[in-house]
């Protein structure tokens, strides 16, 4: 699942992706295997979406809620959403509706293959 990241958050994001690019051409011969098989395993784990993953993206959820509304009363759940990226395209979920049927990202998925 995708969640939306703060700027700061980018910033850190970028400069370890500008770093490991610094180490790939450095020494290409032994990091860029490296590379290549770390992101076959990303790839094959996007691909093995299963009912557990959902329940546990629910779970978690909940629970980030639950702790949120204690800390924000103003917290709004129909206002969150996550966005996936699958194949390129973005697939948008929102909060309050995966957590009352966990179904509609199977559909949304589905509609997404059609």
């Amino acid at each position: 699942m995708t969640r939306i990241f703060r700027l700061d958050e980018y910033l850190i994001v970028e400069k370890i992706i500008i770093d490991y690019c610094n180490i790939i051409l450095t020494s290409p011969d032994i990091h860029l295997t490296d590379f290549i098989s770390y992101r076959k395993k990303l790839e094959e784990d996007v691909q093995y979406l299963t009912v557990k993953t959902i329940d546990i993206a629910q779970s978690s959820i909940k629970s980030l809620y639950e702790k949120s509304k204690q800390k924000f009363k103003q917290i709004s759940q129909s206002c969150l959403f996550s966005k996936l990226m699958i194949d390129g395209e973005e697939i948008c979920i929102r909060h309050k509706e995966f957590l009352d049927n966990p179904q509609i990202l199977i559909q949304k998925l589905k509609k997404k293959s059609e």
